[in-house]
């Protein structure tokens, strides 16, 4: 305590965070995702030639409801995620796989791992249930790129804003 206020994270005021399981396996971007109860918004790629980096612009969609999921884990198809590929793309050669292949790698061991731990440990999880048809249907270890929903921009045309639009209003 300091001057009679208890410090910001202790059992003092009741935000003791406790202690920190340092051995789960760390997860890819796209196993956060399966795993998280609520949505705020929604993730838009675009694929750019063999570069290893994004570089632009972040752009924001107001959306009038928040997902509350409470069948975990999800699919990386039922995922609000997109890529945008130019047309003269071929996601299935290497270069631009490599883009990709660490944030959309999912290992259902580890999903499971989480999944039980944040069950018994997290209040949000308590009631959550656990599908065993989706996680027959994630890899044990391996790309899901191909199972994410896949724009392909026109070459003559600026990005695909009407495709994405349509998308979210159809969401």
């Amino acid at each position: 305590m300091i001057d009679g206020q208890p410090f910001l994270m202790s059992t003092d005021n009741n935000i003791d965070p406790g202690d920190c399981n340092e051995s789960l396996p760390e997860l890819s971007q796209l196993e956060e995702m399966c795993i998280i109860r609520a949505y705020v918004h929604m993730l838009i790629k675009r694929v750019r030639g063999y570069q290893f980096h994004y570089t632009g612009h972040c752009v924001s969609f107001i959306q009038s409801n928040i997902k509350f999921i409470n069948t975990l884990p999800l699919l990386p198809e039922d995922i609000d995620i997109i890529l945008l590929q130019p047309s003269s793309s071929n996601l299935q050669d290497p270069r631009y796989r490599r883009q990709f292949e660490r944030d959309f790698r999912v290992r259902r061991g580890v999903i499971i791992t989480w999944l039980q731990y944040l069950k018994q440990n997290h209040p949000d999880y308590y009631y959550i249930t656990i599908s065993i048809d989706n996680l027959s249907q994630l890899p044990d270890d391996g790309d899901a790129t191909d199972r994410i929903l896949t724009i392909e921009e026109q070459a003559d045309q600026a990005p695909a804003e009407n495709d994405v639009s349509n998308y979210l209003s159809s969401s």
